[in-house]
């Protein structure tokens, strides 16, 4: 038996990332202008074409959506491609929208797909999870600024291993097995707004595979929160004059609040301090920066031979440390930070929803990746770390 594989890229997804937007929808082109590029042509080229480095002789048959929408990344990565809907000349990633996107996935339920597989994120999940209800299982390469949903791989490597094992088990004759999943999407306008709001949209069903990542914990255990805080204050204070680059989220936000910063929940923020005899007095030198700006920043503190360190805290439930949430961190500011000023910072409570106790990172370039520790030190409370063993998200070796 063949596997009759759907395939639909959201174009632009990803593009908000790095532009400190919180997301892509309908903001695409004011991204755009500001010179930055989306995240999902890429992934989807990855997913491509490790797929097909693990599966030869081809028991895969891919139907793309027509244009940017999937089916010019097919091609691209040397796949022959049947199409998925009619080809509606879609040349131009910022000529889509959802409505394409509905209208592709509709098609798979028609074609018969065993498995459609989407390249983008939360949104994306949402407008194919709508449309084909339980009638076609899915899968999501994840590209996107948030991914909360349970419908995900951890990376592009990861979709084409669990695909590759699909598709060799249905040359035997197995069935493919599913699970049901929760589709989840941030409100946008009020995550921009600094508040988080997680919704549930939709149910859908997915293969059965660890290789699927855990769904984001929405509060996590706050247990100890004041000494870890604490003790990263006091790290900060025995070189006031570096820069500080404080990551998103609530535990980062409340590093931000005992300094007295005024930064935002939700976005990156850079400080410096000034010791003013036995106190320091910090202040915000930029908030909810985006790229551009803080590679900037860390060129600039780089030049005057001060340090610059980043402080993070891992994503509960899924322990992404850098790869989800946050596309303003690029390659160029992690290597100046790595490895040794990346601070990560959680309680254990948080640790403690992590699936597999590991941490993860991806950054976007693989050869980061594999550069990236083995392991991360993750402040924990005052005098106190714990070792975390870092899963890379780097192209993986042929076998599934």
């Amino acid at each position: 038996m063949v596997l009759r594989l759907g395939f639909i890229v959201n174009p632009v997804a990803g593009i908000g990332g790095p532009a400190a937007f919180k997301g892509s929808d309908e903001r695409a082109l004011e991204a755009a202008d500001l010179g930055y590029l989306p995240s999902a042509p890429e992934k989807a080229g990855r997913f491509l074409r490790h797929l097909k480095e693990l599966h030869r002789p081809m028991s895969i048959r891919i139907f793309a959506a027509p244009g940017v929408l999937g089916a010019d990344e097919t091609r691209a990565a040397g796949w022959k491609v049947g199409t998925l809907g009619a080809d509606m000349g879609l040349h131009d990633p910022f000529a889509t929208d959802a409505e394409h996107t509905r209208q592709a996935a509709e098609s798979a339920i028609g074609a018969e797909m065993d498995l459609l597989v989407f390249v983008g994120g939360d949104g994306t999940a949402r407008d194919v999870a709508a449309t084909v209800g339980d009638a076609v299982p899915i899968l999501g390469v994840p590209a996107g600024v948030k991914m909360f949903s349970e419908c995900f791989t951890e990376t592009p490597e990861e979709a084409a291993l669990l695909v590759a094992g699909l598709a060799r088990g249905f040359q035997e004759g197995d069935r493919l097995e599913t699970a049901p999943a929760e589709v989840l999407d941030l409100d946008e306008e009020a995550y921009r707004a600094g508040r988080v709001e997680v919704r549930h949209h939709a149910s859908a069903a997915i293969p059965r595979s660890p290789r699927i990542q855990s769904a984001k914990c929405p509060t996590c255990p706050q247990d100890g929160l004041e000494e870890a805080v604490g003790e990263v204050r006091l790290r900060m204070e025995e070189a006031p004059e570096g820069l500080y680059l404080i990551a998103s989220g609530s535990t980062t936000a409340a590093l931000k609040s005992v300094l007295g910063i005024d930064g935002t929940l939700i976005g990156v923020d850079a400080v410096t301090g000034t010791r003013e005899g036995d106190k320091v007095r910090w202040q915000a030198v930029a908030t909810d920066a985006d790229a551009t700006a803080l590679e900037r920043l860390v060129a600039d503190w780089k030049a005057k031979d001060a340090p610059a360190a980043l402080i993070v805290s891992p994503i509960g439930g899924q322990g992404f440390v850098v790869g989800r949430g946050t596309g303003q961190i690029t390659p160029n500011v992690l290597r100046a930070v790595l490895p040794d000023r990346l601070w990560p910072i959680a309680t254990i409570g948080k640790l403690g929803t992590l699936e597999d106790g590991i941490l993860h990172v991806d950054t976007g370039d693989p050869r980061l990746d594999r550069a990236f520790p083995d392991h991360l030190r993750v402040v924990v409370g005052l005098g106190r770390e714990r070792m975390m063993r870092v899963r890379k998200s780097s192209p993986l070796p042929r076998t599934a």
